[in-house]
């Protein structure tokens, strides 16, 4: 779950401690659609609060990075694990 751990920090940048607490919850390495949401949506304000701010390219590009990830890890698994039950 370490790699895990690292994936989504460097990645998503998704906090360490949370995503132990998301682990923990799911049981497992998985990340619930609703903290994707969560993740995508304060990705998307850092990186308009890092633009607004005039922050280095890299700081606004790693943010805005984060954001297209977490979007389409949402998009992808909402496509992918649909209820098809009825």
């Amino acid at each position: 779950m370490a790699e895990g751990k690292d994936m989504c920090e460097e990645y998503l940048n998704f906090n360490r401690d949370d995503c132990k607490k998301e682990f923990g919850k799911m049981k497992g390495a998985h990340i619930g659609f609703p903290k994707l949401e969560e993740i995508y949506h304060a990705n998307l304000s850092r990186a308009l609060e890092a633009e607004n701010n005039q922050e280095s390219d890299d700081e606004v590009g790693f943010d805005k990075e984060c954001t297209i990830r977490a979007f389409l890890l949402y998009l992808i698994s909402a496509t992918i694990f649909t209820n098809k039950s009825s």
